[in-house]
């Protein structure tokens, strides 16, 4: 078997596609080749295709319009995509070449339906084009339901988390507290929340993201205080986790992270399809919402962080386990 998948990502769209197909990929390695598209600017994709063959992996770059051909040209048994929207046209060209596995991270999710943009899609598509498609929903707190003549996976158990989420790490012995805004941050959240960390007593450590790694100083110099501290975008962030007790991060993939080392949680809405995530939290009672990019208030900010500070860990993580969540998707791609 040989494998296509098909992601993008870069330090201005997020590398969550990326990092989350290449925990996949990381036991089919020598059978996969990663194809990269380039979404916006060339220097977007390369900084997750860097990454990819730093660890030894088989990587192409393309152009979104120019997917289709090379994908053709790699006569792959299987196609695995994780990207942003998908043109329904552009899923039935890739069905006539090979079977398609779907890892849907937009989380539009309502009540029991399945809205995606990729569900919508993949639904104008023929008869014959969707039964060669499988949509996994990798990490959605909510069953959907069946969209026509697709089969969907969904919830927490194909959840794509590192092998290293498998031992939950001790709790710091001291309450600190751990702030993210991921790879990318496209306004600029991270400098708001520094800001008003800065005049707080509280241990904070602030990763800062590729988008914005050239200005850790600038942010130590501006913001740094003797309670809180910035540091550059890490590979991986469970050597983080183990050392604080609070995270506060965006609804987004990073959610099942913290709630794999079970960490208490406090997610922001960086971008619009995070409000999926971001709703399923409140609607369970799994975590507050401390607000989104157009929301943000001071006042109620520290009223939040204050009740967040003195919370406690919801239990939810029975359901995490990354070597079963992979082999798991992997079944279900090769049936």
């Amino acid at each position: 078997m040989n494998y296509v998948i098909i992601c993008e990502g870069g330090p201005t769209l997020g590398m969550g596609h990326i990092v989350r197909m290449q925990r996949l990929a990381s036991t089919r390695k020598q059978h996969v080749t990663f194809v990269v598209r380039t979404y916006a600017l060339p220097a977007d994709s390369h900084f997750g295709t860097q990454w990819l063959r730093n660890q030894g992996y088989h990587v192409l770059e393309t152009t979104f319009d120019q997917c289709q051909r090379v994908v053709q040209q790699l006569q792959p048994s299987r196609i695995i995509i994780d990207t942003y929207n998908w043109q329904g046209y552009s899923l039935h060209q890739l069905a006539q070449i090979a079977p398609i596995t779907i890892f849907d991270d937009d989380a539009t999710i309502e009540a029991e339906s399945y809205s995606g943009n990729v569900a919508t899609y993949v639904s104008r598509l023929s008869k014959k084009s969707r039964e060669r498609i499988q949509l996994i929903q990798a990490g959605c707190f909510v069953v959907p339901k069946q969209v026509e003549d697709v089969r969907v996976f969904s919830g927490l158990s194909y959840c794509l988390l590192a092998d290293e989420y498998k031992h939950v790490p001790d709790l710091s012995e001291k309450k600190h507290l751990l702030v993210t805004f991921g790879s990318t941050d496209p306004h600029n959240m991270t400098a708001v929340v520094a800001q008003w960390l800065a005049v707080t007593n509280i241990p904070t450590t602030i990763v800062i993201g590729p988008a914005f790694a050239k200005d850790v100083q600038w942010y130590t110099q501006r913001y740094g205080t003797d309670t809180l501290q910035f540091i550059s975008a890490v590979p991986t962030l469970y050597h983080e986790l183990a050392k604080v007790t609070h995270v506060l991060c965006l609804a987004s993939t990073t959610v099942y992270e913290v709630f794999a080392t079970q960490r208490c949680l406090a997610a922001f809405v960086t971008v619009d399809n995070q409000r999926g995530i971001a709703r399923a939290l409140q609607h369970k009672q799994l975590a507050p919402v401390l607000g989104s990019y157009n929301q943000l208030n001071q006042g109620k900010f520290y009223t939040q962080l204050d009740r967040f500070w003195k919370s406690g860990i919801k239990q939810i993580t029975k359901q995490l386990n990354p070597s079963l969540a992979n082999e798991r998707c992997w079944k279900i791609i090769e049936q």
